[in-house]
């Protein structure tokens, strides 16, 4: 073999050597990733441990890497996790077909202690959804012990970065847990604060507890039917249907909008999937009594 020749096959075998060290460094980072609960890592790390890129192709690992990877996604439920879900159910299923039963068995029982510590991990870095999860655990003693004022601080972790979901939580149980207990005025006001940002992004929930809180003066605070009747119309206009109850008494009753009997009826006729509530009988009878068939039929 020529001079040239051995440099060029040195040469080689240094780009394959780095090229390798690369591939390795890199899936160390997804593995990293993966195991602080990113989505898009885990169902990469999935993929390479499928197809034996940067790790020993190993079918176990691939299924246990797909399933949390699987789990996560249903835990986040908002757009953008769709084409991960598909990777990983793919995945999942190629490594399932070939794995023995026992395997297998050993496997999924994995991929949930997997998925908890990754949940556990991206909390502790900061995920917003995997805070908001970990609350969740915490609060209702799901698959550790109950400790609610872990779960509300994580809450409140997430809500603070935005998770709709968590400032619904906190705002409900500050809420409620101020009404029938502390009478509390800071935790009125904190739920207030978070109840106020779920119901502007369109939570009818935390938008009916903010028309409670307007309702009756909650706190000392002044009755405010007005507000409290523009609350109940933005729960009811997307489908609440205790919301849609309230505002036929409200126009029934005058109580922060005009009285007016047709557009109590009109609400009504919208919830008639209660109409089995005494409110709703009670209603219907009252207005029933004022209404013509013409008025009906308008």
């Amino acid at each position: 073999m020529s001079s040239r020749m051995r440099w060029i096959v040195v040469a080689c075998a240094v780009a394959q050597a780095l090229s390798g060290t690369a591939v390795a460094q890199d899936t160390a980072q997804i593995e990293t990733l993966a195991k602080r609960g990113d989505l898009e890592a885990q169902v990469q790390l999935a993929e390479r441990y499928a197809r034996g890129d940067g790790v020993p192709k190993d079918d176990y690992q691939a299924y246990v890497w797909a399933q949390a990877a699987l789990s996560n996604a249903k835990l986040r439920d908002h757009e953008g996790t769709g084409e991960a879900t598909r990777r990983a159910r793919e995945i999942g299923k190629a490594a399932a077909a070939v794995l023995p039963m026992e395997r297998y068995a050993l496997a999924t029982a994995e991929a949930r202690r997997v998925l908890d510590e990754s949940i556990a991990a991206g909390a502790e870095q900061g995920d917003a959804d995997l805070q908001y999860q970990l609350g969740l655990r915490h609060f209702n003693g799901y698959g550790v012990p109950e400790d609610k004022p872990t779960g509300l601080a994580w809450f409140r972790k997430a809500a603070e970065q935005g998770h709709l979901d968590a400032q619904v939580e906190l705002g409900q149980h500050l809420y409620y847990h101020a009404l029938n207990e502390t009478h509390d005025p800071k935790e009125f006001a904190e739920a207030e604060q978070w109840l106020l940002k779920a119901a502007e992004r369109g939570r009818p929930e935390a938008q009916m507890d903010l028309a409670d809180l307007y309702t009756f003066g909650r706190d000392g605070r002044p009755v405010d039917l007005v507000q409290a009747a523009a609350w109940m119309r933005r729960a009811a206009e997307v489908g609440h249907l205790l919301a849609k109850l309230a505002m036929a008494g409200n126009y029934w009753y005058g109580n922060g909008v005009a009285k007016d009997p047709y557009q109590a009826y009109v609400w009504l006729m919208h919830c008639e999937a209660l109409h089995q509530d005494p409110n709703w009988i009670q209603l219907q009878a009252a207005i029933a009594e004022v209404l013509s068939p013409e008025d009906v039929q308008r």
